[in-house]
């Protein structure tokens, strides 16, 4: 954080340089063995993999209503109820 807020790194490169920093006290602590580094591994890729399936389904449910108008014909008949004030 400190890197971040001082301007030496990008967001992205902050969190890699914490992510390094987090294995490095793992292994300097005996916390972090070669098995557990690979179920961690595998479960940030499962992770990742299930953010990358909402955000494909959130893209394909924008083009979806993009090319039906449905947002637009929605808006225009709540524009077109009676006001009553």
């Amino acid at each position: 954080m400190g890197g971040l807020f001082a301007g030496v790194f990008t967001p992205t490169e902050a969190g890699a340089v914490g992510a390094l920093c987090s294995i490095g006290i793992a292994l300097m602590g005996r916390n972090l063995s070669l098995t557990k580094l690979k179920l961690s591994l595998f479960e940030t890729t499962r992770t990742a993999c299930m953010v990358m399936i909402i955000v494909t389904g959130a893209v394909i449910f924008d083009h979806f209503l993009a090319v039906t108008r449905i947002p637009f014909d929605l808006a225009n008949w709540v524009a077109s109820l009676p006001c009553h004030l």
